[in-house]
């Protein structure tokens, strides 16, 4: 097809979600062992809720006549910083 763009996703290529909801993940993980803390942390802070640990394997985007939003997929996801205060 003509006009789509693939792309491997290399870095931080892991997400965290919350089952059931449709808000797109704040944070993405270098390492699934990260992206997993992050699920059984956030699963002990709300009891009954699931957390899906998710890789992201290809992105595929069409040209348009808009670039993406920050807050729309394909637009820059923000990272969460490590404890010691830089950037994973």
């Amino acid at each position: 097809m003509t006009g789509l763009t693939l792309t491997a996703r290399l870095a931080f290529p892991f997400l965290v979600v919350r089952k059931g909801k449709s808000l797109l993940p704040r944070f993405r993980h270098a390492t699934m062992d990260e992206a997993t803390d992050e699920a059984q942390r956030r699963a002990t802070e709300r009891p009954g809720e699931t957390y899906l640990v998710l890789q992201e394997v290809l992105r595929v985007h069409s040209k348009s006549a808009q670039a993406p939003r920050v807050d729309e997929p394909g637009g820059n996801v923000p990272r969460r910083p490590a404890h010691n205060g830089e950037e994973r």
